[in-house]
């Protein structure tokens, strides 16, 4: 993490320190040859489903989603100093490619067979590609 201007010592560094560290430590470190980060996430969903049944509500499950996304967004922010435009486009070329990838899917495939699940797999690849193929074509521009 790079450190913040002279004027802006203080709390703010200390509070964004210690986010990048966690955020280092959960997706480097492994404890028992699992990254801490998944081992994290499903201790959470767990909890989640503990909760579900106690409280039969699925607003703890939707705390969790959007707490996972502000996180990454906070994640790009604060500790990769990057544009959240930048994220956003990656991440809608994503979600695009397996959108389109599963709506051709179930157009010649239909969702009762096995070979509907690889949209899901490939999708995400081919919005991959797509967002290199822009970078590339970006920096040339």
């Amino acid at each position: 993490m790079q450190s913040f201007p002279e004027n802006k010592k203080g709390l703010a560094e200390n509070l964004a320190s210690a986010f990048c560290s966690i955020a280092v430590f959960l997706s480097g470190e492994k404890i028992g040859g699992i990254k801490a980060g998944s081992l994290f996430f499903f201790a959470v969903l767990i909890a989640a489903l503990f909760a579900y049944y106690m409280y039969p509500t699925l607003i703890i499950l939707y705390l969790i989603i959007i707490g996972g996304i502000v996180g990454q967004i906070a994640y790009f922010l604060i500790c990769k100093r990057q544009g959240l435009g930048d994220y956003v486009l990656q991440t809608g070329l994503t979600y695009g490619g397996m959108a389109v990838g599963w709506w051709i899917s179930y157009t010649f495939l239909g969702l009762d067979t096995f070979l509907s699940g690889f949209p899901i797999i490939f999708g995400p690849l081919v919005g991959e590609g797509i967002y290199s193929l822009y970078r590339k074509w970006y920096r040339k521009a």
